[in-house]
C-alpha cells in the first residue's frame, strides 16, 4: 500500500502516529524495509509485526519488531533481500481528525518550503552523520557543530551545504540550492551526471570535515 494512501486512511479514521510521514513517497513495505524518519519519528516506532515470504527458504515467517533488527534508516529487510515483505501490522492512536489534519498540512507545507518538489529527484542521497566533530577548529569554525556533536546527528545537507556545493551542476544535475542533500534534474540529467555529483560531494565532505559520507539512495546496475 502506497504510504499516502494509508495516511490519508488513517486521518479519515482519526487515527494518529503517521502524519510525519505525510510527503515521503513510496509504499508501506518500502517505508519499513528502509526504515524512514522524519521530525524525529520513524516507522519503527509504529511496527507491532512484519510478514514476510523467505524466497530463499520459500516459506512466510512472522517478524515481531524487535527481529526487524531496526536501526538509523536500514532493518534486516534492507540487508537481506531474500526477505519480501508481504504486510505490516502498526499501532496507532485515537485523536481528533481535524488535529491530524492540521499535523500533515503544517509537515507538507514544511517540505513545500525546504524541499526543492518542483524538480524531480530522488529525495535525501546521503544518510545524516551518526556521529560527533571532535575537532576544535572545526567546531570553533562552525559553532552549530556544538548542537549537532550533542545529538551525534550531523545533516549531510548542512555537511554539502558548509563545503559550498550548493548549485554545483555536471550536465543536467544540480545540487539544490533550497537542501543541498538533495540532487536535482535540472534539466536532461543522465545517470552518470548524478554520480559523478556524488562522487563530488563525498570527497568535499572527507577534505574539510574527515566524514565519508554513506549514499541513503542504493543502485541497480551500476
Amino acid at each position: 500500500m502506497k504510504l499516502e494512501k494509508l495516511i490519508n486512511a488513517s486521518m479519515k479514521t482519526g487515527l494518529t502516529g503517521l502524519e510525519w510521514a505525510a510527503g515521503i513517497p513510496g509504499t508501506m513495505g518500502g517505508a519499513v524495509r528502509g526504515n524512514i524518519e522524519a521530525f524525529g519519528s520513524s516507522i519503527s516506532q509504529l511496527v507491532k509485526k512484519v510478514q514476510v515470504f523467505d524466497a530463499k527458504k520459500e516459506e512466510i515467517k512472522i517478524f515481531n519488531n524487535k527481529d526487524c533488527e531496526f536501526k538509523y534508516k536500514n532493518s534486516i529487510f534492507k540487508q537481506n533481500p531474500n526477505l519480501i515483505i508481504l504486510s505490516v501490522e502498526i499501532k496507532l492512536k485515537k485523536c481528533e481528525k481535524e488535529k491530524i489534519k492540521k499535523r500533515i498540512c503544517d509537515n507538507l507545507n514544511y517540505r513545500a518550503k525546504n524541499h526543492p518538489l518542483n524538480f524531480p529527484s530522488a529525495g535525501c542521497v546521503f544518510k545524516n552523520y551518526e556521529s560527533k566533530i571532535a575537532s576544535h577548529e572545526l567546531v570553533k569554525q562552525f559553532p552549530e557543530l556544538k548542537e549537532f556533536n550533542k545529538k551525534k546527528i550531523i545533516p549531510a545537507g548542512w555537511l554539502i551545504e558548509k563545503c559550498g556545493l550548493k548549485g554545483s551542476k555536471v550536465g543536467g544535475a544540480e545540487i539544490s540550492q533550497k537542501h543541498a542533500n538533495f540532487i536535482i534534474n535540472s534539466g536532461q540529467a543522465k545517470a552518470n551526471d548524478v554520480l559523478e555529483l556524488i562522487k563530488i560531494i563525498k570527497k568535499k565532505v572527507i577534505g574539510k570535515f574527515k566524514i565519508k559520507l554513506e549514499e541513503e539512495i542504493q543502485y541497480l546496475g551500476f
